[in-house]
This record gives structure tokens, sequence and C-alpha cells, in this order.
């Protein structure tokens, strides 16, 4: 159809005669009509389903077109013989907004106690290194002052990442409207 109209404005645009002889606009038309009828009869197309809000807000459950009364046929059967097996097994029930944000809620707060977990292991470690270092009855020199210097910065730099991932957490609990504490 849009080829057919793209010549025709073509063709008046160029000030060509749009019609040969005899044949008319509406003769054109009729013959571009039938043209596209025989395509699709030859194609064998199928009817086009159409989206309405009925089938949006309903979760897809809509009536069929009529032409796709006769494909349907055969699915329904099949359909029944699910529907028999389904019934024997238990049905989900589909979670509610509250379930999944208590879930989420849930899933957020156990990650963040885990990160203050980790938090205060790690200053416990930290303590016990300072607490070593700074203990001058025990000459603490060589590696082992080294190591303990090296655990007392690596403390801080995990502390200081799990810290971040707390912050984050509680980000994505604002974002979701989850309260975390």
């Amino acid at each position: 159809m849009r080829s057919i109209v793209a010549v025709v404005v073509l063709a008046v645009l160029a000030g060509a005669p749009v019609a040969r002889g005899d044949e008319s606009l509406g003769a054109i038309a009729e013959k571009a009509k039938k043209e596209r009828e025989a395509r699709r009869a030859k194609e064998g197309s199928k009817p086009v389903k159409s989206f309405t809000d009925a089938d949006l807000k309903g979760g897809g459950e809509s009536t069929p077109p009529a032409d796709a009364a006769a494909d349907t046929a055969k699915p329904a059967a099949d359909a029944t013989a699910k529907d028999a097996k389904a019934a024997d097994k238990p049905a989900k029930a589909e979670k509610t907004d509250e379930e999944i944000r208590a879930e989420k809620r849930a899933d957020i707060q156990k990650k963040i106690d885990e990160q203050r977990q980790k938090i205060q292991q790690i200053d416990q470690a930290m303590a016990a290194a300072q607490a070593e270092l700074s203990d001058l009855t025990n000459y603490t020199f060589g590696t082992r002052r080294a190591s303990l210097q090296k655990v007392i910065d690596d403390g801080q730099a995990d502390k200081a990442k799990a810290q971040q991932t707390i912050e984050d957490l509680q980000g994505e609990a604002r974002r979701l409207g989850v309260p975390v504490s």
C-alpha cells in the first residue's frame, strides 16, 4: 500500500499522468487491493493478535480472534490434559509485594549483619596487634613488628571496604523502600 501511494505521489509531483488510458484512480486502487489479497492468500498469513489494556492487566488472558478459533481447538484439548496434571500438584500462590519486600529486607539485613560482624573481627585483630606493638616490655623488632603493622594496615583497608559495602546495601534498601537497621 505504501509503495503504491509513494508511486502515485511521485507521479503527481513529476506531472506524469496517474492513470493510463481508461484506468481511473479507483481502478488502480481496486487492482492494488486484489494484489494484496492474493498475496495474503498465497502466504497463508495468520490473523494478527491485538493486545488491549485488559490483556496487560489480566495477565495475558484474552480471547483469540474469530479466525483463530479453529487453530485453538487442538491446543485446548492439550490444555485440559495439562490442567488435569496441574490439579494433582499443589498450586504456588504468587507472592504479594509485602512478602517480596520482606524477603529483600531480610536478605539485605543479613548481608549488613555479616559485614558488621566482619568489622568487629577486624577491630579485634587490629586491637591485639596494636596492643602487642605498644607493649614496651616486649621488645618487638624485625619481621614480627612488620607483620603486626601489616595486620593493622590491612585491617584498616578491609574495614573501609566493609563499611562501604554496608553503605551500598543501605542505599539499595532505600531505593527499594525497605527499612533496615
